[in-house]
């Protein structure tokens, strides 16, 4: 038999105290295992391990005042951080003032949620600067100018403090990086700038403030070692700086961040005590509410840094708007030397008659010495006898010599006054001299050019012919001859001259052709296009530059006889055999009985291009060629006509990408175009061959679908798989940045049907667009098809509008009042509550009207409404003893207080109604004041001056700055109801609360809260010094008739 041991196994007393323990260990981590991971991203200026050892205990602060969260740190350098955001692996941000501002444009961010109080020998700052310094013994280094030429250290052109404020600095003495400095590469940490400097491999260095006492207060620096440059005795600053202030690091929510979690953030960072162990362990003061990072904003523009770092590009248009004078300018010169170089062959011509007819004349006078006497009077110039002497001396002389001279005739016969050799000019006399001497002793005659001095003063050109005449021994007995003036052709030869010397080398081709074909001239532009030079294309016809025009040329050649022709277009042959586009201008010239066809050209290939580009850009998307709206639409009517011929259906497929945006704010907008020529080659490779792919804008494509058959049924079918095909073709990864397949998106896709021309070209561009948003209400990365629905929503809300435009005409409108009393029940005013009540329908609530007439204007007569109402309402109060102290809160919008004439609007009805300006007073929003401060501010100093007073509506919803809050000309905040509602239960908002009430007070400020609806809530808001309430527990908002019960 087996015997069953009962005994217990034996358990050792350690063992068992062990096990216990172990397991009251996961008993007690179980709730943090169950909290949410808040994650913070810190930005490394410093080494790893200091900063983790600095920023650790607020995180564990964190963590106790968030419930139900477990708040982690990541350290790390702008790189890793640009890929932590772009992960979605943050939710908070606390870095640099620099950094913020580039992460609040891609990121979409609100402001800071509050702003780091460091901490320095015993004395606070918000804000930090950058530092300037070299070697203590080293030389030749004593303001900023002594930095020219000199080695540089830094941590990185992206840190504010390390880099860009001592940037700024230098730009401000004339000094600029890295033009006038050498760089060495950055270093990061910034400790190791200061090694860098220390070791000698770099002159000088730039740090953050507080960094050289930070490596002091570890030990890791002897501060006089180091000399400061450009240092600044700033009071109140702790920190050796060499640069102005700018803010602290931020703490910053992005944007999927729940309001409740930021709020609450916000408050434990605001409410940490600078005197606790956490503030103490970090060595800093604490955190304030966010300061103004306006000064940084200018640093950045002003070195033009990221985000300010790009510049628009030029177009064609802007080049014909900017040049268009001088285009014009050009075209008119080309018919200015057509005319002229006309007239300068007109005018060639005839000087050769002259030219033949004074040589006719001279050999006539030869003939005999009577004839030459009849005949002398007749001849056109000075006809005379001359001894061949040292002056001339002239014996007979025709009377035109006092024409060609100026002088009396008889003052050259014997040279009774004057000499003919005397008028010769200085300059030509040796030419004259030499022509004469070189005829006797050639015994042939001489004709020569030179010019006279006129009685007149003027130079005149002369031509002389003449001959000697011989004795019988041989020697010269006279000298006859005819001197005739040509200063008339002498111009006229000068202006040839200059315009043939604008024809050559005028870049407009000149072309004279004759009647058949053959070349007569083409100046050196015309050649030169052609790649000829002049002298060979003289023997071209026109037919070997121009074959496509040879059996068109004597038609057009005869044409141009009756009128000049228009200018056609042409294509040359080069030497070379290329065709290249031309314009050209022609007209019919006859020169002395000979026909020519003269033409201006000019090479139009840059504007043929141009024009295609034109057309390319009319019709097509510059960015991946995909037809763009404009074609879309011209196929889309075509297609329309066509289902109508066929009875076939087709489909729209509108699609956009999700989250493109995130991808161009942080990969840049480089990555983003790869994205969307990459989709849109997979678009072409998914659809048919006879479908449309069209881009309208951004990331939205759209594709339509023909010839999908006549059923219905089976047409939506085969869109939906052509649609499927389409998404799942975008789903796939892209390779983006060089690395393989390293990016994912998806698509949502909205779809529409059409027949027939049931519906217009835009209204199935709307329908597919709404399909398109119903898809990204679905959740993104889906198909909808078209819902009449939808279009129900938006024509109903269309209706709404028609509604309300007629309600505001035919005075549908009502201010309701709501009571605002003190703390001792006593009634202070009331605030202006807009309701509008339809005949014979339910009252519409203001928030779904209001935003509806924010988007479409209507706000603008509704506001003023609401005005000249409330203004009517404060004047019959004034009648009342019981009424006339009340002053009438009027809620106004941000689109009527942004009018430019706002303050001349207010005016008008102040003075129109009579009403008290000190009753008034406008409540706005902070986000109609933080659009635009500067021109706020202004807006508000100008109605404050008519004696309107104003009250901030809603404060403290939103992370408006206080340094922004103290320049605005305020006179009350109203707290919002948000706060109040959970004040009593909340700790949080009881925190909120109470420092808008201390900072009001500070401020002088007048508070008012809002939604004060339990006895509770007024008891917390007496006792922390609130003095006017509004709410439901004195009273809701009634119509004037019944406002009595107030009273």
């Amino acid at each position: 038999m087996y015997r069953l041991s009962l005994s217990r196994p034996s358990v050792s007393r350690p063992s068992l105290r062990r096990a216990l323990l172990i397991a009251a260990l996961l008993f007690l981590a179980l709730p943090a295992l169950a909290r949410q991971v808040v994650t913070i991203g810190v930005i490394n200026y410093r080494p790893k391990a200091e900063i983790e050892a600095r920023w650790q205990p607020l995180m564990d602060y964190l963590t106790a005042n968030l419930p139900d969260k477990q708040v982690r740190m990541l350290v790390l350098s702008r790189d890793e951080m640009e890929v932590a955001l772009h992960r979605h692996e943050l939710d908070f941000v606390f870095t640099n003032p620099a950094h913020f501002l580039q992460l609040r444009q891609r990121n979409s961010l609100s402001g800071a949620l509050a702003t780091l109080v460091e901490l320095e020998n015993g004395q606070a700052t918000s804000a930090l600067g950058g530092v300037i310094f070299t070697r203590a013994e080293q030389s030749g280094i004593a303001n900023l100018n002594d930095l020219r030429g000199k080695t540089l250290a830094h941590p990185g052109n992206g840190s504010l403090a390390g880099y860009q404020a001592q940037a700024f600095e230098l730009v401000r003495a004339d000094v600029h990086l890295p033009a006038d400095v050498k760089l060495l590469p950055a270093v990061w940490p910034q400790d190791r700038v200061i090694e860098a400097v220390l070791n000698g491999k770099a002159e000088v260095g730039f740090v953050r403030s507080g960094v050289i006492e930070q490596m002091a207060h570890a030990g890791k620096l002897d501060p006089r070692r180091l000399r400061i440059i450009n240092r600044q005795d700033l009071p109140g600053f702790p920190f050796v700086v060499s640069t102005r202030l700018y803010p602290e690091w931020p703490f910053v929510a992005l944007p999927h961040v729940d309001e409740t979690l930021a709020r609450k953030v916000a408050a434990a960072l605001l409410s940490l005590d600078p005197q606790g162990a956490v503030a103490k362990a970090g060595h800093f003061h604490g955190f304030t509410i966010p300061a103004n990072y306006e000064p940084v904003n200018v640093l950045l523009r002003e070195l033009r840094l990221p985000p300010y770092d790009s510049a628009p590009p030029i177009s064609l248009s802007d080049i014909w708007a900017r040049y268009r004078p001088w285009l014009i300018a050009a075209g008119a010169a080309g018919l200015l030397i057509l005319a002229l170089a006309a007239w300068v062959v007109r005018i060639n011509r005839r000087l050769s008659q002259e030219q033949r007819k004074a040589t006719a004349q001279a050999a006539a006078l030869r003939e005999s010495e009577a004839q030459f006497r009849s005949l002398v009077q007749s001849i056109p110039g000075a006809v005379y006898r001359c001894a061949l002497d040292e002056h001339w001396t002239i014996h007979f002389i025709s009377d035109h010599i006092e024409t060609l001279t100026g002088y009396p005739l008889e003052d050259f016969l014997t040279n009774r006054v004057r000499s003919y050799a005397s008028i010769i000019h200085p300059d030509d006399v040796a030419k004259v001299d030499r022509a004469v001497m070189d005829s006797v002793r050639k015994q042939s005659p001489y004709g020569i050019e030179y010019r006279i001095l006129h009685a007149s003063g003027e130079v005149r050109w002369v031509f002389e012919k003449g001959q000697a005449e011989f004795d019988t021994a041989g020697a010269v007995a006279w000298l006859d001859g005819v001197i005739t003036d040509i200063s008339d052709r002498k111009r006229t030869e000068r202006d040839l001259n200059r315009f043939r010397y604008m024809v050559e080398h005028t870049p407009q081709e000149v072309w004279l052709v004759h009647m058949d074909g053959r070349m007569a001239y083409a100046n050196m532009a015309a050649a030169a296009s052609l790649g000829y030079t002049q002298a060979e294309i003289a023997h071209l016809h026109l037919g070997d530059i121009d074959p496509e025009d040879r059996e068109r040329f004597p038609q057009r050649a005869e044409s141009l006889k009756s009128a000049p022709q228009t200018p056609i277009e042409v294509r040359h042959l080069t030497k070379d055999g290329r065709l290249i586009p031309k314009e050209i201008r022609a007209s019919y010239l006859d020169i002395d009985g000979n026909e020519y066809i003269c033409g201006f050209g000019q090479d139009i290939t840059a504007r043929k291009e141009a024009e295609e580009q034109i057309r390319q850009l009319a019709y097509f998307d510059p960015l991946t060629d995909l037809p763009n709206r404009r074609m879309l639409m011209d196929r889309l009517r075509l297609a329309l006509i066509a289902s109508s011929r066929n009875q076939e259906y087709g489909a729209l497929l509108m699609l956009d990408l999700d989250h493109f945006k995130t991808l161009n704010d942080t990969q840049g907008h480089d990555v983003g175009d790869r994205l969307l020529i990459e989709v849109a080659k997979r678009l072409l490779a998914t659809v048919r061959e006879q479908d449309t792919v069209s881009r309208l804008g951004g990331d939205e494509f759209v594709v339509m679908l023909e010839d999908l058959g006549a059923d219905e049924q089976l047409a939506a079918g085969q869109a939906e798989l052509i649609a499927e095909k389409v998404r799942a073709a975008l789903n796939e990864p892209y390779a983006l940045t060089g690395r393989e397949r390293d990016y994912h998106t998806t698509s949502s896709i909205g779809l529409t049907l059409f027949h027939r021309q049931d519906t217009s070209s835009d209204g199935l561009l709307k329908q597919a667009d709404v399909a398109l948003y119903q898809s990204k209400d679905a959740g993104r990365n889906t198909i909808r098809f078209f819902n009449p629905a939808m279009q129900a929503a938006i024509d109903a809300r269309m209706a709404m509008d028609t509604a309300l435009r007629r309600g505001l005409r035919e005075g549908e409108l009502k201010l309701f009042y709501q009571p605002q009393r003190d703390q001792h029940g006593k009634l202070l005013g009331a605030e202006a509550l807009l309701r509008w009540q339809p005949p014979n329908q339910i009252a519409i609530a203001p928030a779904q009207f209001i935003p509806l007439a924010e988007q479409t204007g209507l706000i603008l007569p509704i506001g003023f409404w609401v005005m000249e109402t409330a203004c009517r309402q404060l004047k019959d109060w004034e009648s009342d003893p019981r009424t006339r102290h009340l002053t009438l809160a009027v809620n106004v919008s941000p689109r009527q207080f942004l009018q430019r004439d706002f303050v001349e609007q207010v005016a008008a009805l102040l003075e129109h109604t009579g009403a008290n300006p000190a009753r008034l007073k406008f409540e706005l929003t902070e986000s109609t004041l933080f659009e635009d401060m500067e021109s706020a501010i202004a807006r508000m100093e100008q109605t404050r001056a008519l004696g309107v007073s104003f009250s901030l509506d809603d404060f403290g919803t939103g992370f408006s700055s206080l340094s922004y809050l103290k320049r605005l000309p305020l006179d009350q905040v109203k707290i919002d109801q948000s706060f109040v509602r959970d004040i009593a239960v909340d700790a949080n908002d009881a925190a909120i609360v109470s420092a808008i009430l201390a900072m009001s007070r500070t401020l002088g400020l007048h508070v008012i809260a809002e939604g004060v609806e339990t006895g509770e809530q007024l008891d917390f808001l007496r006792q922390n010094g609130c003095t006017a309430f509004q709410g439901y527990l004195f009273g809701k908002p009634l119509p004037i008739e019944e406002w009595g019960v107030f009273l």
